[in-house]
């Protein structure tokens, strides 16, 4: 749908603001992940890991409920604040979304998977992407074996260890590692996978369509997409070997490494959904929006993605979105870019309560 409703900008307004209400609460809580170490990119393996708690978590008549997990992945260079931010967020939204009664009582777990690859080793964050590498750590293992146990046995946090009670979603990076993982899941287990429902919001669902992005990069973002992501995605997908990316100004033409782009594409959302089909996501409900003005040209991906798991039958709940105040708003583009989609968790949240409550 390409306009919001009002309410729906009052929604993302308020968001913003915050609500005073007290009910939802966020806590924190370090583990020690056996996948993260071996790596010098990953040290330290000792993660701090965040949770928003619903309303009356620690109440003594609440003392035996178990309640639902959303597990949300973060984007690219995000440091402990930036996730924390993401949390008070998710705090809001559904501070604000419980009380019209339009999500359920639901954990939401929010890990670091951050690496020291590009910058200082105590910020950890350049992208990992989620993926398992010898250069930078086991992240695949880190969310589906060891994070997700550890948070379904801990006492301190009552999730049900179920599949039909559990989602994972994610924005830019975490979008993509977001739906990367939920199929990953269901075709490894073959069709028992982790996973309710995922979601992903301005997610890099397409490696082919990013190329030009990564080969020429706007000026904007020239030193972030040369010294950060590439070195992180090379070092993600094929064990630091250069996809050795050149562009032709004069004809626009893009030369790569064909070899290394073989080891990429076994990385890539668009590519693993065409070779696994349906089963890729067996049972899982999906959801995935990108905003129109997004500036790393997503908004393509999304749309790319959604295409195929329709021409293969697969439902999903699919939005390009775009913000509107006025004919010539600047905040119009802005707010429908990648640096505000965190602010649409709450549509995620909303998609993850009414699956999570569905009766296998």
């Amino acid at each position: 749908m390409k306009y919001q409703s009002i309410f729906a900008v009052v929604l993302f307004l308020l968001s913003i603001i915050g609500c005073n209400g007290n009910d939802y609460e966020i806590k924190t809580k370090t583990y020690d992940f056996t996948s993260l170490q071996g790596s010098e990119l990953s040290d330290p393996s000792a993660r701090q890991v965040y949770f928003v708690l619903p309303p009356g978590y620690d109440k003594p008549e609440n003392a035996a409920k178990q309640y639902p997990a959303i597990y949300m992945l973060h984007g690219f260079k995000s440091t402990y604040s930036e996730i924390r931010s993401w949390a008070e967020i998710v705090k809001s939204e559904s501070q604000l979304l419980h009380g019209m009664g339009q999500i359920q009582d639901m954990i939401v777990v929010l890990p670091h998977a951050g690496t020291s690859l590009c910058g200082e080793a105590s910020e950890l964050e350049c992208g990992s992407f989620y993926r398992n590498s010898s250069v930078t750590g086991n992240y695949k293992t880190y969310i589906l074996e060891e994070l997700i146990a550890k948070v379904d046995n801990d006492p301190d946090f009552r999730t049900i260890p179920e599949r039909s009670k559990r989602a994972i979603t994610g924005g830019s990076m975490g979008g993509y590692g977001a739906i990367m993982l939920a199929m990953e899941s269901n075709v490894e287990s073959s069709g028992s996978g982790k996973f309710r429902s995922v979601a992903s919001h301005s997610g890099l669902l397409s490696l082919e369509l990013a190329l030009p992005m990564l080969a020429n990069p706007p000026v904007w973002a020239r030193g972030w997409v040369n010294d950060h992501v590439i070195p992180s995605l090379t070092a993600a997908f094929s064990e630091r070997e250069s996809l050795g990316l050149e562009y032709d100004e004069a004809t626009g033409e893009i030369s790569k490494n064909e070899e290394v782009w073989e080891k990429w594409l076994e990385n890539d959302p668009l590519t693993f959904l065409k070779d696994h089909g349906a089963s890729t996501f067996n049972e899982t409900s999906i959801y995935i929006d990108c905003g129109e003005s997004d500036e790393l040209g997503f908004a393509e991906h999304a749309q790319v993605f959604f295409d195929k798991l329709d021409e293969l039958g697969i439902d999903c709940t699919f939005e390009i979105y775009q913000y509107t105040f006025t004919e010539i708003d600047p905040l119009d583009n802005i707010m429908s870019g990648h640096a505000f989609i965190k602010y649409r968790v709450g549509e995620s949240l909303k998609f993850h309560s009414n699956n999570l409550s569905r009766a296998e």
